[in-house]
């Protein structure tokens, strides 16, 4: 990325375009910090990183996964930005970061997931204030949490199955069914 606030040495590994204006929310690898950065999209060749969202506590992890709920979605749940960070799925942090394509966003930790293995993905139904958050480090720790309340509290819903077994690397939310979701992952840690 060029221009302010940029990591010239830092990867790309999520990119979450904001509908109905020209900024994209992006997310760094950990040569960055796991930064997650406004980037404002204009006539110019060149990207204008904005306003540096988070950087990730602990230091040095990647952003792992990002989902956005744009304005109109539900109470708690819009124009937010949830971001989980992981060095390799044993440590890590999930945070929710709020005003996220606003002038003054306001990042916090979601400490609620009851696991201490890192989250790795995340989506939401910004509708109802459903979120998902799995987690694994490619030992038979993979589990997948769910929270009704916009990330105040999360439950284990995992069941029996070979998901226990895998770093859970991607959700999939079904828009039409926000309780139908779908996971997938590998035995990497």
């Amino acid at each position: 990325l060029g221009g302010t606030g940029s990591a010239s040495a830092a990867g790309v590994k999520e990119v979450i375009g904001v509908e109905g204006t020209n900024m994209a929310l992006v997310g760094l690898d950990e040569d960055a910090g796991g930064q997650v950065t406004q980037v404002t999209l204009s006539g110019t060749t060149t990207p204008t990183a904005s306003v540096n969202l988070a950087n990730d506590v602990p230091t040095a992890q990647a952003v792992t996964d990002m989902f956005y709920c744009p304005t109109g979605s539900a109470t708690g749940m819009a124009d937010v930005l949830f971001v989980t960070e992981s060095d390799n799925g044993t440590t890590g942090v999930m945070e929710k970061i709020t005003s996220a394509s606003g002038a003054t966003p306001t990042l916090s930790s979601v400490s609620a997931i009851p696991s201490t293995i890192a989250p790795t993905a995340v989506v939401a139904d910004c509708a109802t204030g459903t979120i998902f958050v799995g987690v694994g480090n490619g030992t038979p720790t993979g589990k997948l949490y769910k929270s009704t309340n916009a990330g105040t509290s999360f439950t284990d819903i995992s069941t029996s199955g070979t998901i226990l077994n895998k770093k859970i690397t991607a959700l999939g939310i079904n828009p039409d069914d926000g309780d139908n979701v779908i996971a997938a992952g590998n035995n990497e840690g």
